[in-house]
């Protein structure tokens, strides 16, 4: 989900923004988790700041941990590098 304060005013811009830095995108477009993303991303649920745990990483990219918003009190695994940005009641 992309903040409403960023500058960044559809999925594509910043998917550009990504594809272009650091070159983010995985295969078939799939956005994998760093640092870097932070920045931007907030809960898909209630719009609060996301809070990030790691269990493991490599040079490249978040492996697994989660995404935790502190307003909600909701947790966003990432595994694979993919963060799970899906309600809960969306996951499988």
């Amino acid at each position: 989900m992309i903040n409403v304060n960023t500058p960044f005013s559809n999925k594509n811009d910043l998917i550009r923004y990504l594809d272009y830095n650091k070159g983010v995108l995985g295969i078939k477009g799939v956005i994998k988790m760093k640092r870097d993303l932070m920045d931007i991303l907030c809960c898909p649920m209630c719009k609060g700041d996301l809070v990030l745990e790691v269990t493991e990483e490599n040079e490249k990219e978040i492996v697994k941990g989660t995404l935790f918003c502190g307003k909600c009190t909701e947790y966003y695994p990432i595994d694979d590098g993919i963060p799970n940005m899906l309600p809960p009641e969306l996951r499988e």
